[in-house]
């Protein structure tokens, strides 16, 4: 009997002792620290904390695992896919997981979010840090062709003034280092399904739909620009545009974007630098179910760059320096964008 009440004894103290004292120790990665769940390397969460200094705790009623070094922190339910840092919340993909008892995390999560140094790789050339890098947007003049889409009071058509920012905004682009492709390039009609296909044949950049607003009524009516994300809530007004936008299209049953988180981020940032350099009003960030968007496999934004039915903003969005400015915090917006998805390797990767 007493030597199971100290056998007993000994594990719980083994398992306080690696709850609470993880930080206490360094070593390189070994082979049998490892394990490979379909094709994927994972690192015991022991072995993580014990590498790179960090302290953790488990609660066993909810399964939240707290990590915590100097004035960071780190919080995450094993197999759920996301995780709050810093009491921002972050998405990602089997980084974590219960196995033979214990907690493992996923390689990529343990050197992009807990290693502050380098791993040996004299072992291991799997880990090595995969980077996230922005290559290539794609722009989506809106309309085209037969299809004008919102004309204002002096008849400018909404078709014209997507395709110039466009350009513009190409020319920008490009002479920041980033491959840029139109989805038109010349006054022609391109199917919504059509500009979906051209945009997912690209897996290494993010999506640009450009737009202009019209609302029914008076004539100098709203004013403004928006910027869109994907979503299925949508309140009146976005709702109303896209209906507009969406228009004589069957809508199909496409996944849900899985992009959602980058998207919003995006939107931001564009949604920032418009405002940097328009005098236009920003009516701010807004979610809709827009055909482009929800079709689209990869970071996507519609933006609506000014009101044509406001007579004001048609003079101006006519105006070939106001377009290049529009179109300057356009590219604004996407660079800051780029430069923090990539700092923060990817946001949910």
């Amino acid at each position: 009997m007493q030597a199971k009440n100290f056998r007993i004894l000994s594990l719980i103290f083994f398992f306080i002792f690696s709850l609470t004292s993880c930080a206490t120790f360094n070593q390189n990665i070994r082979r049998d620290n490892l394990i490979t769940i379909k094709g994927r390397k994972y690192l015991s969460l022991i072995s993580a904390c014990r590498l790179s200094n960090w302290d953790y705790d488990y609660d066993f009623l909810t399964q939240k695992v707290s990590l915590n070094k100097e004035d960071k922190e780190i919080i995450f339910i094993p197999g759920e896919g996301f995780f709050l840092k810093d009491k921002k919340i972050f998405f990602l993909n089997n980084f974590s997981r219960f196995y033979s008892g214990a907690i493992f995390i996923s390689l990529s999560f343990y050197q992009q979010e807990l290693s502050d140094r380098s791993l040996p790789v004299e072992e291991f050339t799997e880990a090595k840090r995969q980077v996230y890098k922005i290559k290539t947007i794609i722009l989506d003049p809106g309309h085209g062709g037969k299809d004008p889409g919102a004309i204002g009071h002096r008849g400018l058509k909404e078709k014209e003034v997507n395709l110039k920012i466009a350009n513009y905004l190409k020319k920008i682009l490009t002479a920041n280092g980033l491959k840029t492709i139109l989805t038109r390039n010349k006054d022609k009609f391109v199917s919504l399904k059509n500009r979906v296909k051209i945009a997912n044949g690209y897996k290494d950049g993010f999506f640009v739909s450009i737009h202009s607003n019209s609302s029914k009524g008076k004539k100098q009516g709203p004013r403004g620009f928006e910027v869109y994300y994907l979503s299925e809530e949508m309140d009146d007004w976005a709702r109303e545009v896209a209906k507009r936008e969406n228009a004589n299209v069957s809508l199909l049953d496409i996944l849900y974007s899985e992009n959602r988180v980058e998207s919003i981020e995006l939107a931001k940032a564009v949604c920032r630098g418009l405002g940097k350099e328009s005098n236009f009003l920003n009516r701010g960030l807004k979610g809709a179910n827009f055909y482009v968007l929800k079709g689209a496999k990869l970071p996507a934004v519609l933006v609506e760059v000014g009101f044509l039915s406001n007579r004001q903003e048609e003079k101006k969005l006519k105006n070939p320096v106001y377009q290049y400015r529009i179109a300057k915090g356009i590219a604004r917006g996407i660079m800051d964008y780029k430069m923090e998805y990539e700092k923060t390797n990817g946001f949910t990767n």
